[in-house]
């Protein structure tokens, strides 16, 4: 009896992009399916149930370019498909996490190039971590979800743009300028539906150092590349921070944490000083967060998290050497172990918004969504 090899070539129906989305949807429902009747907690109810914007779908279309406004559009939009029936909310943001998670699974076949299974399991451990529970089942947090979609989905038509331009099309051929400002658009979209996403460019930038085929170009002709995706960002710090902080608002006032319903308590110190108190209390913050990724334990709504009231203790100093170490370490294998170098600096640049110098509530695990992709990029590697 002739037996027959098994080869790779019997399974590539595994590198498939519609196996890949079977999966992530079969999986992904498998694990959200019994969150439809979750409730509304703490900022649903200000931003959906007592919103009266979203009760009116034309006047919520008008206000879409405004802060957050896609997805309050959306929840306009499920409002007049439902009223308040909680299940057609939760199935949209399981919705919006599995198509973001295919996009994820989309940008790391260019990671794994020769290696598909890798790229899918990846993308399912983005899919499946617990932390992302809080930004798919916590309905407000559609905001977060929605923005990463949009994040995700302009690094892919970048990529696409990206490999037009290696395949011999200059750069106003209709190959590539169709993905080039289509990205450009999404990428506003993603920063208009959330703020954090103003570091795009950057995480695009670092994208395509590591991952994309290098063309015979300096690296200034790629910034000049990049230049447009920065518009949206710059506009968004200037007409919601510079701005109004110029016409006499206080910092506290433009990020909204003298909010009495916000968790953190506000200190009657300066803005620079509470800024302060802020960022260094980010150094304990981001090793919890690393340790949540690794060890998802002791998981939270809210941490109740307190700002420092010392600066300079020995847990700030300890943090802040430990932080300095992980990015010393980025910069030392970024040759010999690239995705260790991209995964650390991923980490780093997509918490830059949230976790620095502009003062929010100290903790939440929905930061976390868009930087999860390097964990998941990291993981099967380990």
């Amino acid at each position: 009896m002739k037996q027959t090899a098994i080869t790779i070539e019997n399974f590539k129906w595994v590198a498939s992009p519609v196996f890949a989305l079977i999966c992530i949807t079969f999986i992904g429902v498998l694990i959200y399916g019994n969150t439809l009747n979750a409730t509304w907690y703490f900022d649903d109810i200000q931003n959906i149930v007592r919103n009266p914007v979203i009760r009116d779908l034309p006047h919520a279309l008008g206000k879409i370019f405004d802060q957050r406004g896609f997805a309050i559009f959306s929840f306009a939009l499920n409002y007049r498909i439902h009223g308040l029936e909680l299940p057609g909310y939760h199935v949209t943001n399981i919705v919006i996490h599995l198509l973001t998670t295919f996009l994820v699974y989309l940008s790391l076949k260019r990671v794994f190039r020769n290696a598909p299974v890798l790229a899918l399991l990846s993308a399912l451990i983005f899919l499946t971590h617990p932390l992302q529970t809080q930004s798919v089942t916590y309905i407000v947090q559609r905001m977060t979800s929605l923005s990463g979609f949009f994040f995700f989905l302009t690094l892919y038509l970048y990529v696409r743009a990206r490999e037009a331009l290696s395949e011999g099309n200059n750069f106003v051929s209709t190959g590539h300028l169709f993905f080039y400002l289509t990205s450009i658009l999404t990428g506003a979209i993603a920063i208009f539906t959330k703020e954090n996403a103003a570091i795009l460019p950057f995480a695009i930038f670092l994208f395509d150092l590591f991952f994309l085929p290098r063309r015979k170009q300096s690296i200034w002709c790629l910034i000049l590349y990049l230049l447009p995706y920065f518009a949206a960002p710059v506009w968004m710090v200037l007409s919601k921070m510079v701005i109004p902080i110029i016409y006499g608002k206080g910092l506290r006032d433009v990020t909204g944490t003298t909010d009495p319903a916000k968790s953190i308590q506000i200190s009657k110190e300066a803005d620079f000083s509470y800024l302060l108190s802020y960022l260094v209390t980010e150094f304990s913050v981001l090793w919890l967060y690393i340790r949540l990724l690794f060890l998802p334990y002791g998981q939270a709504l809210d941490y109740q998290y307190p700002l420092v009231n010392s600066l300079i203790t020995i847990k700030n100093m300890l943090a802040f050497l430990g932080l300095s170490a992980l990015l010393s370490t980025a910069w030392i294998v970024r040759i010999r172990q690239p995705l260790v170098s991209f995964a650390i600096l991923w980490f780093f640049i997509t918490l830059s918004v949230e976790s620095t110098i502009i003062p929010l509530d100290p903790v939440f695990e929905h930061r976390l969504y868009v930087p999860m992709f390097g964990f998941a990029l990291l993981l099967p590697q380990i």
